[in-house]
């Protein structure tokens, strides 16, 4: 298959799931609202993050590791040298994650305590514990499927997650209102994708049943890759949950699920640059081994049409916040209005960082990843808990605004010293200019509706959405001819 078609197929298969993934993930988050108290609400997602923040230092740099290595043995054709690096990989993120299992495990009573407040953390933290204990199994079957771009199975992973996770749920419920039902049902769900990924994996590669020998050269590439690598990837871990940490440690657990709340709904603007970079990093891979010169085209035009897309959405999320939360969540959260507001813009430029630290890792400079990468989760950690202790819920959210908008202009400035290529200016200031006629349109069909809420918003909402599309196409900012060039530039094995 040519490359270009393996990136359309790739994302559009990634995309397919990850919006599935972020529906069945909006309806976990539905059930929980309307089930738990908000107290209780806040208290599980306190809980899954500190068990991210803590788990994600097993990570530092493996995957990304796995995927650059297992592409350069598929091109060398050496399937005993992938078996090597596939069983290394394994016994390190094992070990690592056994160490911290017995950890907080010991210090369970202390951690519910000190960081969640109350001791109803004890249990739920022990069962979340271990179930991340699991994900070591299913990380390294990950890792195998997109290595060999099998992007649906890849994906297939953490859908899977998700949605036994909000299966298992419903029944647990009648049992108990609690926490437990949630905790409970992310264990079982962990382990039955964990015993999946392992038969998918033992069908579609006869190297898993293979003899296998942990290596020095395979320790080796592993290190000598992960080491510069893993304090950007412990920084992009820590980031992930540090906020949701640092308002269990200093607000409220009420704040923490307003939190909660708006954050995932404003993540769900980085689904397709999610989907895009998935799919890019082993084909960037493969295009830097073999020296490709097509990469500065591909990225020009990959951040224009990400800005065109993402932009409109990005306003609506501002436009509609308030009933945007309140009829997912209910009148209960709408204090998380305002929090969606800043996350909204945030995840503009959290976008663009993404695409950029992957094109960073692709291109095989992870030193620049981690430089980049560290140094924002520094400055991230000195806002949180700067604007959290002044300002709560509002503090967080410019803090997160802040860091990711640092974070974009650091991971633009590395790749402009390793590719030569120009930013799309041209293209995004037809951008800003068409979505100002988005929103005087929203405004100005807002003003003239005398209707209900929802069909006020759908309405001007889809009137706006046809004069941006219509801009876009006019200014030729994205247009079908564009994207079939782009593909077409994109060289073939």
């Amino acid at each position: 298959m040519s490359t270009s078609k393996t990136i359309v197929k790739g994302t559009l298969t990634v995309l397919s799931f990850l919006v599935a993934g972020s529906v069945i993930g909006y309806l976990f988050r539905l059930l929980l609202a309307r089930t738990l108290s908000i107290e209780d609400f806040g208290l599980y997602y306190a809980i899954f993050a500190f068990v991210s923040v803590i788990y994600g230092l097993k990570g530092v740099g493996f995957g990304t590791a796995i995927v650059r290595y297992v592409t350069e043995c598929k091109l060398n054709n050496d399937q005993q040298g992938i078996k090597n690096l596939l069983t290394t990989f394994f016994l390190i993120q094992f070990g690592l994650s056994a160490i911290f299992t017995l950890v907080v495990l010991f210090f369970a009573p202390q951690i519910a305590s000190e960081h969640f407040h109350t001791t109803k953390a004890i249990i739920p933290l022990i069962i979340l514990t271990i179930a991340f204990l699991v994900t070591t199994f299913t990380t390294t079957f990950k890792g195998l499927f997109n290595a060999y771009q099998h992007m649906g199975y890849h994906s297939l992973v953490d859908f899977l997650q998700s949605f036994l996770t909000l299966i298992l749920t419903i029944p647990l419920f009648f049992l108990t209102k609690t926490v437990l039902a949630p905790a409970t049902a992310t264990l079982v769900a962990y382990a039955f994708t964990m015993v999946w990924s392992f038969w998918i994996a033992n069908k579609l590669f006869p190297i898993i049943k293979t003899p296998t020998k942990v290596t020095k050269d395979s320790a080796k590439k592993l290190f000598g890759f992960v080491l510069p690598t893993a304090l950007g990837s412990l920084g992009v871990s820590i980031l992930k949950s540090l906020d949701t940490v640092t308002l269990t440690q200093f607000s409220t657990l009420s704040n923490v699920a307003l939190y909660n709340v708006a954050l995932p709904t404003a993540q769900l603007l980085r689904i397709i640059p999610r989907a895009l970079t998935q799919t890019l990093l082993p084909v960037i891979s493969e295009q830097h081994i073999k020296k490709s010169g097509q990469l500065p085209q591909l990225l020009k035009n990959t951040y224009a049409i990400s800005f065109a897309v993402i932009t409109p959405l990005v306003l609506l999320f501002l436009i509609f916040p308030e009933l945007i939360i309140t009829t997912i969540f209910g009148p209960t959260f709408v204090g998380a209005a305002l929090s969606l507001r800043f996350l909204s813009i945030a995840m503009l430029f959290a976008s663009f960082a993404l695409i950029n630290q992957y094109l960073l890792l692709g291109l095989d400079k992870p030193k620049a990843y981690a430089i980049t990468t560290i140094t924002g989760t520094v400055i991230t950690i000195i806002l949180n808990i700067v604007l959290v202790k002044r300002y709560g819920l509002t503090g967080i959210s410019i803090a997160t605004l802040l860091s990711n908008l640092l974070l974009c202009v650091l991971t633009f400035w590395s790749v402009s010293r390793i590719i030569n290529f120009q930013l799309p200016w041209s293209s995004w200031m037809k951008t800003l200019l068409a979505s100002a006629l988005f929103i005087i349109t929203v405004t100005f069909m807002k003003s003239i509706l005398h209707t209900n809420r929802y069909a006020e918003a759908i309405i001007a909402s889809g009137i706006a959405g046809i004069v941006y599309l219509a801009m876009i196409h006019t200014l030729k900012v994205l247009t079908i001819e564009e994207v079939k060039k782009l593909l077409q530039r994109t060289p073939t094995p």
